[in-house]
């Protein structure tokens, strides 16, 4: 899969399947390929996948081990402007989500619709004792060591074999971000929709109610069954079909829009 050079990153990306593009974004600790193994060949029959590694993460490569939430949203802009996007639907997964929104509040006409999978943009407190396991200090190769060995494998080109400063970066961040105010949720005015398991431990009412009342185009699908990440398992199909129709009627209703709109 290709590489792009973008100013000191050396961004990797998985690109498959033609048409219209849809930009995929993935989690915490995670990688594109990991993260949407399963879900980008589903997409991929009607559209352009573009799924990157994100900087700190996978098979991007970057001098530089520190990275934020908003620092991926500003890559992933550039990302779409050296490919020539002037605008393009996203996908976010998790952390993925997070990004995804905080494009959409820098740059709504850059997003022309917005799919967030497993978090609705908020920070949620029973997130950091989760994360807290897998910090350097409580020796989690010992209690995890799986899960650690995945972390010095999966991103090895990322963190050069530092794969504490991937953990630690991610709970620095996950402790600061989103911090979405109401006028930065009012500026997401593309079509958006939350799509969650409805066992979802990091989706509360609370927050998908703060959703529906300051985004002006935001809708919500709640699978059955499913926990955080819907998209990977057996309802994987299914997911990918809620997206692929919510991109279609998005695209189908920007079509009549222009018909309709009146001539100069």
């Amino acid at each position: 899969m290709p590489d792009l050079v973008l100013g000191d990153l050396e961004l990797h990306y998985e690109a498959c399947g033609q048409g219209e593009p849809v930009l995929l974004l993935h989690g915490s600790f995670s990688t594109a390929r990991h993260a949407f193994g399963v879900l980008m060949p589903l997409l991929a029959r009607n559209r352009l996948v573009l799924a990157p590694d994100f900087r700190g993460h996978g098979r991007t490569r970057c001098p530089s081990p520190a990275w934020d939430v908003p620092m991926l949203a500003r890559d992933m802009l550039d990302f779409l402007s050296a490919l020539g996007l002037a605008s393009c639907p996203v996908v976010g997964h998790s952390m993925g989500g997070d990004c995804a929104m905080i494009m959409a509040a820098l740059a709504p006409s850059r997003i022309a619709s917005l799919v967030s999978i497993g978090t609705a943009g908020s920070r949620n407190p029973g997130l950091m004792p989760y994360l807290e396991k897998f910090a350097p200090q409580s020796a989690p190769e010992k209690r995890f060591p799986r899960f650690i060995r995945a972390l010095k494998e999966r991103h090895a080109e990322a963190h050069g074999g530092n794969w504490q400063e991937l953990v630690r970066a991610t709970l620095q961040t996950c402790m600061r971000y989103p911090d979405f105010e109401d006028r930065d949720l009012a500026r997401m005015a593309m079509p958006f929709l939350l799509l969650h398991g409805e066992s979802d431990p990091f989706v509360s009412e609370g927050e998908v109610e703060r959703l529906a009342r300051l985004c002006p185009r935001f809708r919500r699908v709640r699978l059955a069954g499913q926990g955080h990440s819907p998209h990977q398992g057996a309802k994987a199909e299914e997911t990918a079909g809620i997206i692929l129709r919510f991109l279609a009627e998005q695209a189908e209703t920007g079509k009549l829009s222009a018909r309709s709109a009146p001539s100069a």
